[in-house]
């Protein structure tokens, strides 16, 4: 199995397919070989989406939706060097916590 094999929806792009992940981390590497024909929902890049999973995490669905447009809307364009430039107040506000 490769990582060329993976089904995806929700819009993913070349990105997802040549992410380091799939090499780098045993887990994933684990997980891919037990469920070769997985399909995963992206919600753009892989920085996008993984942020987005980390807002949702232990909290409602309609809390995390409400959080992430606080979230998303403080940020801009979703980009790791967008949110290292947020302030961590801001970034409060927006519903997220200290280790968020």
């Amino acid at each position: 199995m490769t990582r060329n094999d993976v089904r995806y929806s929700g819009g993913a792009t070349r990105e997802w397919e040549n992410h380091a992940v799939w090499e780098a981390d045993p887990v994933m590497k684990q997980l891919i070989a037990q469920y070769p024909v997985a399909n995963f929902r992206t919600r753009g890049t892989p920085f996008a989406t993984l942020a987005r999973a980390i807002v949702g995490q232990q909290i409602s669905v309609k809390a995390a939706a409400s959080v992430w447009a606080r979230f998303a809307k403080q940020v801009g364009r979703m980009t790791p060097a967008n949110v290292l430039a947020c302030d961590v107040e801001a970034l409060r506000e927006c519903g997220l916590s200290r280790q968020k």
